[in-house]
This record gives structure tokens, sequence and C-alpha cells, in this order.
């Protein structure tokens, strides 16, 4: 099981984001806060992924370093 999660899992997520992606190319606009841009899906929805596995290496780094100092 320890194998699905750490390996298996996360690739078949990443396997799902990138058909969605590459599924989803037409121009839009996003608005958020005061911003508004216009570009296309494919690449506002891989900046977003990105942003999302940064945030989970640093909160999968800054885990890892709890554990290791609990002992």
């Amino acid at each position: 099981m320890d194998l699905l999660k750490r390996f298996w899992l996360p690739l078949i997520l990443v396997v799902v984001a990138i058909i969605f992606i590459v599924q989803n190319r037409e121009k839009v606009s996003v608005n958020f806060l005061f911003l508004s841009i216009s570009s296309w899906q494919w690449l506002i929805y891989t900046i977003i992924a990105l942003c999302g596995l940064i945030a989970g290496w640093i909160l999968g780094r800054n885990s890892a370093k709890r554990k290791a100092a609990k002992g």
C-alpha cells in the first residue's frame, strides 16, 4: 500500500492532469482580485498545477523536518 501511495497514485494524478490540460486549449479571460488576464486555458492550468506542486513539495519538506526533529 505504501508503494501505491508514494509512486502510483501521484503518477496517475499527473497523467490525468496532463490529459485535462491538453484537452482545454481555448483562450479564456481569468479574473483574480484586481487582475484580468486573457490567456490559453492550458497555460493557466499548467501554472496552477506547478503552483500546487511547489506548495506540496514545501509542505512535505516541512513535515519531514518536523518528523526528523521529533526523533
